[in-house]
């Protein structure tokens, strides 16, 4: 029971810390992005604000917040990411 228990809980470790890592790469593409494209101001701000709110989701650990809030501000990059 124990090894079960310990098998588990290592999957479930390392699921997690690779969805953790999803974010990182996130705010990079979109700091990448940013600098190439054009964006009305409106677009411009609202992108920014998704981009801070994702990165302060996943320094307080809710990943799933920061992968969503990034991906909005990519979209108004005109990135689709899956």
């Amino acid at each position: 029971m124990k090894k079960i228990l310990t098998i588990l809980f290592s999957i479930l470790f390392l699921a997690t810390a690779a969805y953790a890592a999803s974010c990182p790469a996130l705010m990079k593409q979109y700091d990448e992005k940013v600098k190439s494209v054009k964006l009305d101001a409106a677009k411009a701000k609202q992108a920014t604000e998704f981009r801070k709110q994702g990165e302060d989701f996943h320094k307080a650990g809710k990943h799933a917040d920061s992968e969503k809030a990034l991906k909005q501000a990519l979209a108004l990059l005109g990135v689709t990411v899956k």
